[in-house]
């Protein structure tokens, strides 16, 4: 590449392909090394949310649970805009923000997006992160227990009897020793774990602090988001889980898949199934918060 950044912009209404996948809108190649460069999407916001509604909830989803998620990836991409102000990229294309995959071919996630154009969640005059989740297990989080972010009402939990049908509603997962050992061995120095018990639960019942002791009876407090976050999120699929000791090292029986804060996509889903609106899933998840058009 010359030095300084390439523009590539499709004819007409043309798109482009990067990595197996069709996009809206330009390509900026913004050069990093002399052998590396990123790859941003200039693309409208309303193209955006189009691009993130088949990967984060797909083409199963009633049509208002697509809307409601349309409104939550609209207001999170604004909210996020203003943070990242200086960072040269509004978002990243994946679970660091929302995964957006580009262009699909259904019609029913340009719908969903085209119905709920402008619109946007407000809490105070203003638009907020939006942080949605696979399935929360009975009840949402509050944002405080699992990010620093201002305690808000619209991210202070709720209760969620909609989501029973989901596949991780339940879910068993069993840990060996070595396992445990291996994945927090950088906080217990490399001892092996013998123990592992919870110490506190929040009022969700999602754990707060787990004690870790070692072969060398080194005890050791670490929280549940990161225990899960060492173990791998795929394996430990929420912070909602009780542990039973086995003869090769603990049984975990839990709830739920995700950080539990705020919209909870399957029970939006189920809650969509059930007659209910948009609106209607958009102010449980989120109480206390109002729906705003900004544009059309």
């Amino acid at each position: 590449m010359p030095s300084g950044e390439i523009l590539l912009v499709p004819e007409w209404n043309g798109a482009l392909q990067w990595e197996g996948k069709v996009y809206r809108g330009s390509f900026l190649l913004r050069p990093i090394s002399s052998s590396r460069f990123h790859v941003l999407n200039i693309v409208s916001l309303e193209d955006y949310v189009a691009g993130v509604l088949p990967t984060e909830m797909g083409s199963r989803a009633p049509l208002e649970a697509l809307k409601a998620q349309a409104i939550c990836a609209r207001t999170y991409a604004v909210a996020q805009m203003k943070e990242r102000a200086r960072s040269g990229f509004d978002a990243y294309a994946d679970v660091r923000d929302q995964v957006y995959g580009g262009v699909h071919k259904n019609p029913i996630f340009d719908r969903a997006t085209r119905e709920t154009r402008g619109t946007l969640l407000i809490h105070k005059t203003q638009p907020f992160k939006t942080y949605f989740h696979s399935t929360c297990g009975g009840g949402t989080e509050s944002v405080l227990s699992w990010k620093g972010d201002p305690n808000i009402q619209p991210l202070s939990g709720s209760r969620c009897p909609s989501c029973s049908h989901a596949k991780w509603f339940r879910w068993t997962t069993p840990l060996t020793r070595k396992e445990v050992s291996t994945a927090l061995a950088s906080r217990t120095n490399n001892q092996e774990v013998q123990q592992l018990k919870i110490r506190e639960w929040n009022n969700q019942n999602r754990i707060e602090t787990i004690l870790i002791v070692t072969q060398q009876n080194q005890k050791i407090t670490i929280s549940g988001t990161e225990f899960r976050s060492l173990l791998g999120p795929n394996k430990i699929r929420s912070t909602r889980w009780t542990v039973t000791p086995t003869p090769t090292g603990w049984s975990l029986l839990g709830k739920g898949w995700g950080h539990g804060v705020g919209l909870c996509q399957e029970g939006a889903m189920g809650f969509a199934k059930q007659g209910a609106g948009f609106q209607q899933i958009l102010s449980r998840y989120y109480p206390g918060a109002n729906l705003e058009e900004k544009y059309r």
